[in-house]
């Protein structure tokens, strides 16, 4: 996977979170009482809690089996450090089917 220059939520970090987050942070019920389904969710745990620190630490990852891939963690931290960029969805992107 190529690292964007210029991340976006709709383009970027919301298929990362529904790859390897949303299975178990779908809302504040969830795992943690963690959500990652959507962008102000996201925004808050990146910006106020924890999320940059687990996703890079080792000793206690997320997701909890290792590390994300360096490429899509970079993407993740670009993202923050830009300011939490929003973006324009893509609607060429594929979503998944409700079968």
């Amino acid at each position: 996977m190529e690292t964007p220059s210029s991340p976006s939520y709709h383009n970027d970090i919301q298929p990362i979170m529904e790859r390897y987050c949303t299975k178990c942070h779908y809302n504040k019920k969830a795992a943690a009482k963690l959500s990652l389904a959507n962008y102000a969710d996201v925004v808050e745990e990146t910006r106020y809690q924890d999320l940059l620190f687990r996703i890079n630490c080792d000793t206690m990852p997320m997701p909890p089996k290792r590390l994300m891939r360096d490429s899509l963690r970079t993407v993740i931290n670009n993202w923050a450090e830009l300011g939490y960029p929003l973006g324009i969805p893509d609607t060429t992107r594929s979503k998944k089917s409700s079968k």
